[in-house]
């Protein structure tokens, strides 16, 4: 029954635990698929190669093997799969298992939390939701961030949960800790669910007001505490005894967490990344793809076909639990629940509508409340369905399930060469399921639920045909269109977005630094070794004017190699004149120079002015390099155009 207060302490039955592991063998059997199958993240599977080599470089996060620049994020997300690849050996299913572990501890955990506010029901439901909702079923088969920080928030979750119905602080001190955690996955993302949090706990837990206060506080501190370490060790280190921070024109790791992942990205409200100490930030509309701010990008039919098809379910369960439940205590459980999923939703959804989302995976942060409050909304319905005493009680679930499967229509229709002619078929299915709900039927209810979940389970589980999977770096299933790595691989001449690492060609590796080959091409294998033949005792083999092109040589070799500029190629990392001192002192001797920076040509034609003013040490090491060294001949080494940049020598 929904609403019953102590739903905690109901025991799991043997059907209940059979349908748990019915969820998360789906869940598993999705994500080990992807991983069997996954390929080399091309800029975290570089880090992770680097961070292998020593403490330094996987505490800082190095991108390159000698610890020179970080990557351009806190690395807290990475340090699972660098301690993968030290166990298992360094192959894309060991840098994936990771996420793998995440996805079904995510599964697990939602279904934990959601059972203990609305019963064994809801917490099945929630799981299966979740499982189900394309981006989800996409993202823990992939080297990404966001499977981390979605792992910690649902942690988060299941521990808020405890302490709203016990009032004890140390569920409330566990929850801020994996929100700090989050933090470390990926900074101020994580803190996006705090107000859903403390509000909620302020409202609805137990103790007095002054407890709550307090605890609250407590909790929050150590969240802080939490989120902060790495950026705290960061800086108080040496920046002699650390690599340079990437995405900082300062060397500091508060303009990259605060400034470039943070305050940077909200473009749109007039916040610069020069007055925030930073780069500019890879935002969409610089890739080309993904989408710049704009309040109703999340029901657009990229977006909302990844995490949206129960939108209308969710806002249902949102009215069940808020509007018809005001009456109750101010510790009323479902209601105090409802509300920290509901402001969950809400502030991350202004933050992604605020902010510019460059690609689908940012919108997994919706999925764990849109599957809580839609599995609230399903057994409430239900439960009024079955035990009908008014016309509302008869109608609901009919009613909501019309409007769910229009939904659906509208958004399938923008698919077409996913599911063809899947809208005709659909929106009968519709008018009979609801013909019969309203007769109500055995079965109705079933089938109501059933059809309402049906299409977003065929998004999810297109994720076993690799061409609708999404790529190394971006999840997303089903139909798909947009976002910055689907632009950036159609703008790419003659090449494509392999599947299998194995299979793609040393062409791809010149165009698409995001989807690398397992190994060096004969032509890039041909310099490395001229170059290590001629290395003459440098610290570094060679130094590219873009990350992208030392990307091959340091997965494969784990060479060391110095990518100038960092990610962006903005970091003014090296500066002149230790790019200078480098020469001089004989730690280096080799350049490869593309002109491209970051090798991305559509990123430079869409904004080359901007790029010349940001990367103004960049590229006057390119010219010195260009005017006073000396070219090598690609005879040399048995250069290929496509395949391998000008050389130079610097004496």
């Amino acid at each position: 029954m929904i609403g019953v207060d102590h739903a905690r302490t109901v025991p799991r039955t043997r059907r209940e635990r059979l349908l748990l592991a019915g969820v998360v063998l789906l869940a598993a059997t999705m994500y080990g698929w992807e991983a069997a199958h996954a390929g080399y993240h091309g800029f975290y599977a570089v880090a992770v190669r680097s961070m292998t080599t020593g403490w330094r470089a996987f505490l800082f996060g190095a991108l390159d093997p000698d610890a020179s620049i970080t990557i351009d994020k806190i690395p807290g997300f990475l340090w699972p799969q660098a301690v993968s690849a030290q166990i298992f050996g360094f192959h894309p299913w060991s840098l994936v298992l990771p996420q793998v572990i995440e996805g079904i501890v995510t599964v697990l955990a939602l279904n934990s939390a959601v059972r203990r506010w609305i019963g064994p029901a809801g917490g099945l439901l929630a799981a299966g939701i979740f499982a189900l909702t394309p981006v989800a079923a996409s993202l823990f088969g992939k080297a990404l961030e966001d499977a981390a920080l979605t792992c910690a928030l649902v942690l988060a979750a299941a521990a808020w949960q405890r302490a709203v119905l016990s009032g004890r602080l140390r569920w409330l001190m566990l929850c801020g800790v994996f929100v700090g955690l989050g933090f470390q996955a990926k900074m101020m993302q994580a803190w996006a669910v705090l107000p859903a949090l403390a509000i909620a706990y302020l409202v609805a837990a137990p103790p007095r007001r002054a407890t709550r206060l307090w605890h609250t506080l407590a909790a929050g501190a150590v969240c802080v505490a939490v989120s902060l370490s790495w950026v705290i060790v960061a800086t108080l280190t040496p920046a002699a005894d650390r690599p340079y921070i990437d995405g900082s024109t300062n060397n500091s790791a508060i303009a990259m967490v605060f400034g470039y992942n943070g305050l940077a990205r909200f473009g749109s409200v007039g916040i610069s990344a020069a007055g925030t100490g930073s780069v500019a930030s890879m935002q969409g509309g610089r890739f080309g793809g993904g989408a710049e701010s704009g309040w109703f990008k999340l029901f657009e039919h990229d977006f909302a076909s990844q995490v949206g098809w129960l939108y209308p379910v969710a806002a249902a369960g949102i009215v069940l639990a808020l509007l018809l439940r005001r009456d109750r205590p101010r510790t009323d459980p479902v209601r105090g629940s409802a509300l920290m999923w509901t402001i969950w939703l809400l502030m991350t959804g202004l933050a992604l509508s605020a902010g510019s989302v460059p690609h689908s995976t940012y919108v997994v942060a919706l999925a764990p409340p849109l599957a809580a409050l839609s599995a609230y909304a399903l057994t409430r319905t239900v439960a009024m369905y079955r035990n009908a005493q008014t016309r509302l009680d008869r109608l609901a679930l009919p009613v909501l399930t019309a409007v769910t499967l229009a939904w659906a229509v509208r958004l399938s229709a923008d698919f077409p060469a996913f599911v063809p002619g899947i809208a005709l078929p659909l929106a009968i299915a519709a008018i009979v399921v609801v013909a019969i709900a309203v007769r109500r039927t055995a079965w109705a209810a079933a089938a109501c639920c059933a059809t309402m979940l049906a299409v977003p389970a065929l998004w999810s589980l297109s994720v076993f045909d690799s061409n609708y999977a999404g790529s190394s770096g971006n999840a997303n299933a089903g139909g798909y269109t947009g976002g910055m790595f689907t632009h950036f691989a159609r703008a790419l001449p003659d090449t494509t977005v392999p599947r299998t690492r194995q299979a793609a060609s040393a062409k791809a590796v010149a165009f698409n630094p995001f989807d690398p080959p397992s190994r060096l091409s004969a032509a890039q294998s041909r310099l490395l070794t001229y170059l290590t033949d001629h290395r003459d005792g440098s610290r570094y083999l060679v130094a590219t004017e873009s990350w992208s092109v030392a990307s091959p040589y340091i997965l494969s070799e784990e060479a060391s190699v110095l990518p100038i500029g960092g990610f962006s190629g903005d970091a003014d990392f090296p500066q002149p004149q230790q790019f200078d001192s480098l020469l001089r002192s004989g730690k280096l001797h080799y350049v490869l120079l593309t002109g491209s920076g970051m090798h991305m040509p559509q990123v430079r034609s869409a904004s080359a002015k901007a790029v010349k003013v940001q990367q103004t040490d960049v590229t006057k090491i390119a010219a010195d390099v260009a005017a006073h060294c000396a070219l090598v001949p690609g005879t040399a080494y048995g250069a290929v155009p496509e395949e391998t940049a000008p050389l130079y020598r610097c004496p």
